[in-house]
């Protein structure tokens, strides 16, 4: 901010002296916004596109219309689901995103009219310990219906139930649960840790049939932990059956592990390596084998101490994707 303009400036004077601090505000609006419009795109049947442009309108407009000094940025999630949910109510599609704007548009000129009427000013009426309880209920009602959601539920299970009722169901939602969707939930974190996210191709549609179709080509196993809520996934192993020529053995090779940052240095990575390599000793494999990256040298580290010998001399080659076809007509 300028030492030589109050910070009380508005008009054209203020977009000249704080362009740059506008212009970083918008931007950190877009992205708040970008999971909200997201959401709505998606709900609204729209692309995915449309929900980042929107964003990217929200941004600009924020940056050149900036209505007062302060403002208070409340977390976007919990839009996403309110949003959402307002447009498959009112039908989906084109008819359910114009009645929810036309909700949105009615809600804005009632906070217009109890601004002019500065019934703001009537807010120390109401005790901050009732408005944190309710905002604290607003979070649990979100989490309470997105649980059997995360879980893949069918959502006929928990049709028509009330925020009680989903919570008192969490047990059944974990034992009716489609872990491969868990475990796709998982596979993206991993893709965020190694910075891979471009690489992600893995949905629980293309992941289910590989793990649990007639002729699964690829196991898993996951570690859950106790929470205030249940048990929860917080950790994933997967591999498959590979050959070795040279011992004319089959080998377990581990695809991918990865264990929650929260939950990690608890003993979790080292059970499910331990359960991966005896699972190869009872089914009589030569070799029990996985990469990591050579930045990692935690991992690495961890690996050698588990008893693991990393190979110098070994570099993978890959073909993929259009490459892949090219690779095949040759």
């Amino acid at each position: 901010m300028s030492s030589a303009t109050p910070a009380n400036t508005s008009g054209l004077a203020a977009l000249k002296a704080f362009w740059k601090d506008d212009l970083l505000s918008g931007f950190m609006v877009f992205l708040l916004a970008l999971p909200l419009s997201l959401g709505i795109a998606k709900a609204s049947g729209f692309p995915a596109a449309m929900g980042v442009l929107t964003a990217i309108v929200g941004g600009l407009f924020t940056t050149f219309f900036r209505v007062s000094a302060l403002t208070i940025k409340g977390p976007a999630a919990g839009l996403i689901t309110i949003c959402s949910g307002a447009v498959l109510e009112f039908g989906g599609g084109d008819q359910g995103w114009k009645v929810a704007a036309a909700a949105i548009v009615f809600a804005a000129l009632i906070q217009m009219v109890f601004a002019l009427l500065k019934f703001g000013a009537l807010s120390d009426f109401f005790p901050h310990s009732a408005v944190h309880g309710m905002l604290a209920a607003i979070g649990i009602i979100i989490i309470a219906k997105q649980v059997p959601v995360l879980l893949g539920d069918d959502p006929s299970i928990y049709k028509g139930e009330g925020p009680i009722q989903l919570l008192m169901d969490i047990p059944r939602f974990i034992t009716q649960a489609h872990w491969h969707i868990a475990i796709v939930g998982l596979i993206a974190e991993l893709a965020a840790f190694e910075e891979l996210t471009h690489l992600m191709r893995a949905t629980p549609e293309t992941l289910a049939p590989h793990l649990f179709g007639p002729r699964p080509v690829a196991e898993a196993v996951v570690a859950e932990v106790d929470g205030t809520e249940g048990p929860g996934v917080v950790a994933f192993a997967l591999f498959f059956t590979n050959f070795s020529t040279f011992l004319a053995q089959p080998g377990l090779y581990l695809e991918d592990l990865y264990v929650q940052p929260a939950h990690r240095r608890s003993g979790i990575g080292r059970a499910l390596l331990s359960h991966l390599g005896a699972l190869a000793v009872e089914r009589g494999c030569g070799r029990f084998e996985w990469s990591v990256l050579d930045w990692n040298q935690n991992a690495i580290g961890f690996y050698e101490r588990m008893g693991a010998t990393v190979m110098p001399d070994w570099r993978i080659c890959r073909v993929t994707g259009p490459a892949l076809a090219a690779f095949a007509a040759r």
